[in-house]
């Protein structure tokens, strides 16, 4: 369905001090097309992931001295602009999955799952103006305060959101999936009737 290439998507962004974002990105843009052939609202997701891809890719460019960028003028002013367009796609990812899969386990009576996606998005959407206030403030005293909290709310929230991603992946199921899962239960049970009539069988003609 996607949730399981989603779901490897965000663990790669775990690696984004390595630079390895990038890659993540480009794997969520495929799994929401997967995925967005089941819930239409994710597709949205596809253009945010392409465009985080590409940001996080220049960005590593530059970590890595392949691109070079001063700290200083309309230079600084552009490497700061890309920061707020990686979290702002990153964010809109997250959103658009915890929207669709919240109505989806609203309309289906999952309420535990309807109450993981909102919480999720509430952590998501504070995450996002932390990172915003630390990026606005970045030459101030604020950023030297709040880095370390912000960074590890970073994490938090990246763990919090792959645990949704893993409960969609475990609970949610497509209507093929769904009716694979229906026939092999009536395969089942056609198997279990046919061995309870060979049984019963064989023991009458013991009887006889």
């Amino acid at each position: 369905m996607g949730f399981g290439v989603v779901l490897v998507g965000f663990a790669i962004l775990l690696f984004e001090i390595l630079g390895f974002d990038f890659i993540g990105y480009a794997t969520l843009a495929y799994g929401a097309y997967l995925i967005g052939q089941h819930f239409p609202i994710v597709k949205y997701s596809i253009a945010p992931a392409m465009i985080g891809c590409v940001c996080s890719a220049f960005r590593m460019l530059v970590r890595y001295g392949v691109i070079e960028v001063s700290d200083k003028g309309g230079e600084a002013i552009a490497r700061l602009g890309v920061e707020v367009v990686i979290v702002l796609c990153y964010t809109a990812i997250c959103l658009l999955f915890q929207i669709a899969v919240a109505r989806f386990a609203h309309q289906n009576k999952a309420f535990s799952l309807e109450r993981l996606a909102n919480t999720t998005r509430y952590f998501t959407a504070l995450y996002f103006v932390l990172r915003i206030l630390m990026i606005v403030f970045t030459q101030t005293e604020f950023v030297t305060n709040f880095l370390v909290i912000v960074t590890v709310f970073q994490y938090i929230v990246l763990l919090l959101n792959i645990y949704f991603i893993y409960s969609c992946f475990a609970s949610i199921t497509t209507p093929r999936l769904l009716e694979r899962e229906i026939e092999s239960d009536i395969e089942f049970e056609e198997k279990e009737k046919e061995k309870k009539a060979k049984r019963k069988k064989i023991f009458n003609d013991d009887e006889e």
